[in-house]
């Protein structure tokens, strides 16, 4: 049942899924004054979610702030970022490679002991 629930939670929370039920009310709606404030609704939530930036100051406020600099006993690397070069049984690095060069950067100001 809460998977269910979820789901359709998750369905009703889109921006897009609002602007068509306005839409179909406003297109419902027999009073042309009151058409218009539908009309006004949607084109504020459409210019309120498709604004990247408005999107992007509420999205950035949820993220945390970096931690003050200090030293630590330890550093966690997380995995992923290496794989084996079968042509030459070497290391071979792939995008998120930079993990781990920052670590060993931050062990060498040491900041990690």
């Amino acid at each position: 049942m809460i998977f269910i629930l979820s789901k359709i939670l998750l369905f009703l929370i889109k921006p897009i899924v609002w602007i068509f039920v306005l839409l179909i009310f406003a297109i419902a709606s027999k009073q042309s004054k009151q058409r218009k404030r539908y009309l006004i609704c949607i084109l504020i939530i459409f210019f309120f979610f498709s604004n990247g930036f408005i999107v992007g100051k509420i999205i950035n406020s949820y993220e945390a702030d970096y931690p003050r600099a200090g030293k630590f006993d330890v550093g966690i690397v997380l995995g992923g970022f290496s794989g084996l070069n079968k042509r030459n049984n070497e290391i071979a690095f792939n995008w998120a490679g930079d993990r781990l060069f920052q670590a060993i950067a931050l062990y060498k100001k040491g900041q990690i002991k």
